[in-house]
């Protein structure tokens, strides 16, 4: 018995102290976390008072195009958005490429460049650093000044000559589709 007892006595302690070395692996994680949490309010913040989370990302943009489009009366009467939720709907195209324009600069190779950085959203930053999430969806601190703030075909108009644009709705469904085998299975 005496051995028995012995073993159980054993077996207890490595469980006791698999769970202790668990515990301060989680507190390990804990601090990781807090450390992450603190060193993110030590960046620069943008306008709206979040923290800035990816500084000047630099790309170029086909002026002349914007400018020659802004310049037709169809630019001056076409609204940049119709969903009336938009902060685009107050806007004409013509107005909105004068305003993203205030945000583009010439640059010493003859392009126009237009340089953004990223800040989370309000929920998104507060997720952040409570530490819920690790990473949340960014956004161009200060609107119109990134060229996916624009409407598609604007989008088109300003970076046609130097990128060619793969956003695609519904994009899993289409290749879904494009990998399955029979005609009667993709309908």
């Amino acid at each position: 018995m005496h051995n028995h007892e012995s073993h159980l006595s054993q077996k207890t302690a490595t469980t006791s102290s698999t769970r202790m070395k668990r515990i301060k692996s989680s507190d390990t994680h804990s601090q990781k976390k807090q450390r992450k949490r603190t060193s993110n309010t030590n960046h620069a913040h943008g306008a709206n008072g979040r923290p800035v989370v990816l500084a000047n990302v630099r790309y170029s943009v086909d002026i002349v195009a914007l400018k020659e489009y802004a310049a037709t009366d169809e630019a001056g009467r076409t609204k940049a958005s119709s969903n009336e939720n938009d902060v685009k709907s107050g806007f004409t195209e013509r107005q909105l490429i004068e305003l993203f324009l205030k945000h583009v600069v010439p640059s010493a190779g003859g392009d126009c460049i237009c340089t953004v950085s990223y800040t989370r959203s309000e929920i998104g930053q507060a997720l952040v650093e409570a530490g819920f999430i690790d990473g949340a969806r960014l956004y161009a601190d200060v609107w119109p000044s990134c060229v996916t703030q624009l409407s598609k075909k604007l989008r088109s108009l300003a970076l046609g000559k130097f990128y060619v644009e793969m956003d695609d709705r519904d994009a899993f469904h289409k290749l879904l589709q494009a990998r399955t085998q029979t005609m009667k299975q993709r309908l």
